[in-house]
């Protein structure tokens, strides 16, 4: 991904958070950036929030919007294989875990 084009995106996800209301054409803006479709019925339940100022939503909608906008730009957020290693790695060398010298010898073959 070019540098221009990351900016962009993370440009277009702090906005999506900053504003006063949801636009849900942030959502499908990050996805023509990144070139993917969006899960379209995760799309359609975020869109019900279009326009929809944050201070009126509950902490668990505003929580739920957040995962689900994961959920339809990059799939489960949990079962997702590339977030599971960022996750994993994200924890550094703090541990010494098996896992944290497989990653390691991964990313040295890449």
């Amino acid at each position: 991904m070019s540098e221009f084009k990351e900016l962009a995106i993370k440009r277009q996800v702090s906005e999506m958070f900053a504003g006063s209301s949801f636009s849900i054409c942030d959502v499908d803006s990050i996805a023509k950036l990144l070139g993917i479709s969006v899960n379209r019925s995760i799309r359609d339940q975020l869109a019900v929030y279009h326009c929809v100022d944050w201070s009126s939503m509950t902490d668990r909608e505003k929580e739920l919007i957040q995962e689900n906008v994961v959920i339809a730009l990059r799939g489960d957020p949990i079962l997702n294989p590339a977030r599971v290693l960022s996750q994993i790695t994200d924890e550094g060398s703090d541990f010494a875990f098996t896992e944290d010298r497989y990653l390691e010898n991964v990313r040295r073959l890449k």
